[in-house]
């Protein structure tokens, strides 16, 4: 902690001590000596973390709450912000968008309290802040947010910045199914990396090929998107980096920060978002794989759709990607059955089902069930049938699936069809094409 910081820091915690009416003696509490308390005060001392934790504690304020609000000069400032978002973004990388959102809740109003004029800072703020409002669904405020962003990334001659939201941009198309404007916005960054530096820079143009082919595969055009993801395959980096790097760079960091030591903070953080780009990219090459491992299926070819799928299935556990885990595992199922391979087939939907939540992924555990059920029936385990087919039928309620439900009550049907529940098996055909006829419906409006 240099002697400036020192000395603002003890100030801090003089001006809290007195508000609240505590002597040195009752904020030291025994836990440190009066005389230490006094010269950290008069910032003739540098508290350890330690030290700032049992203070903060003894004044009832979180830690970061002794760090001086006002006074720093502009530089200062600056960097504090430049390391916050740096954090925001690795947070982003690993997973913790509430941290990430504190994050950049604090550089926002570190910016807005300053008297900087810096349009990289703010258009950084609003990038990551469109990136969250994205996972939350928000994609009005997100596409405000990313626009906006994008335009001072303009302003303060930072590409870099403007590509980043591009590619955003066309991720929120395709996550909305509009794969012809998502191909509008990854095509602008393709033509603008050949422009500014021969397409040089490997992590934008891995994404916006991945961008690219999905929204190809999204419009059926198969060989394009086959081609634009072995593309992505090579660029890939060819190491793991466990999420706990990252997490604990990201604690390194925040604890530099409130010991007043920003180059190291700085480092910290910045290694962290390495970390984490990383493992975003290992994500990617679950994702990529599993799509391989789709496009080889529907080409007829058995062995190198299931070799890319169990491929997927390894990268997807090694970076805790659940749902592409659980994906690859349903696609690998579903081989397995129509080539009669029933272990098998039962061996990958009951995985599929123990690594998805009813709850929380209604849809995808449902998805999981079903198979499952088809398997059980096939197996001629009717019971077993029986109570994983209701499950299924319990989540596509839930989600409100109308053709999966239809498909669900066909397969209940045959199971009560084969245990002599006439009845009920025809009440269940009768719901199936009730809602056959209601999913087309769906379609046609």
């Amino acid at each position: 902690m240099n002697d400036e910081f020192a000395r603002r820091v003890g100030q801090r915690i003089k001006q809290l001590r007195q508000e609240r009416g505590m002597s040195q003696r009752d904020l030291a509490d025994n836990q440190m000596s009066p005389g230490f308390l006094s010269q950290v005060e008069r910032g003739l001392t540098s508290p350890s973390l330690t030290s700032l934790r049992i203070i903060a504690e003894n004044l009832r304020v979180p830690t970061a709450a002794l760090l001086p609000e006002e006074g720093a000069d502009d530089s200062q400032l600056r960097r504090q912000i430049e390391i916050l978002l740096t954090m925001a973004e690795a947070h982003l990388g690993v997973d913790n968008p509430d941290d990430a959102r504190r994050s950049l809740e604090r550089a926002r109003e570190l910016l807005n309290e300053s008297n900087l004029q810096e349009p990289g800072l703010s258009a950084r703020i609003l990038l990551h802040s469109g990136i969250l409002e994205m996972r939350d669904e928000n994609q009005e405020l997100a596409f405000t947010h990313l626009t906006e962003a994008a335009e001072r990334f303009e302003s303060a001659s930072q590409p870099e910045g403007a590509l980043q939201c591009l590619l955003a941009l066309g991720e929120m198309h395709l996550s909305s199914d509009n794969a012809l404007l998502a191909i509008r916005f990854f095509e602008t960054v393709s033509r603008r990396l050949e422009e500014a530096d021969g397409g040089t820079i490997p992590r934008h143009r891995l994404l916006f090929r991945w961008g690219l082919a999905r929204a190809y595969q999204q419009l059926g055009e198969m060989e394009t998107a086959d081609n634009l993801l072995r593309q992505v395959m090579e660029d890939l980096p060819g190491q793991t980096r466990p999420r706990a790097l990252a997490t604990s760079a990201l604690q390194e960091a925040a604890d530099h920060l409130s010991r007043g030591d920003p180059q190291r903070a700085a480092d910290h953080a910045a290694a962290a978002r390495q970390l984490a780009n990383f493992r975003q990219m290992r994500r990617t090459e679950s994702e990529v794989l599993y799509t391989l491992g789709m496009v080889a299926e529907e080409e007829g070819k058995r062995a190198e759709a299931l070799d890319a799928l169990r491929r997927a299935q390894r990268t997807a556990e090694d970076v805790g990607a659940h749902t592409t885990r659980a994906r690859a595992l349903l696609a690998e199922g579903r081989i397995h059955l129509r080539e009669g391979e029933l272990v098998r087939a039962a061996d990958a939907a009951a995985k599929a089902m123990g690594i998805t939540s009813s709850r929380y992924q209604p849809l995808l555990h449902g998805r999981a069930a079903l198979l499952a059920g088809k398997i059980a029936a096939a197996r001629e385990n009717l019971d077993d049938a029986e109570e994983v087919l209701l499950r299924a039928e319990k989540c596509f309620r839930s989600a409100d699936e109308v053709s999966l439900l239809a498909h669900t009550q066909t397969e209940l049907g045959e199971v009560f069809l084969a245990t002599g529940r006439r009845d009920e098996a025809l009440r269940r055909f009768q719901r199936a094409s009730d809602l056959f006829s209601q999913a087309s419906g769906r379609r046609e409006n």
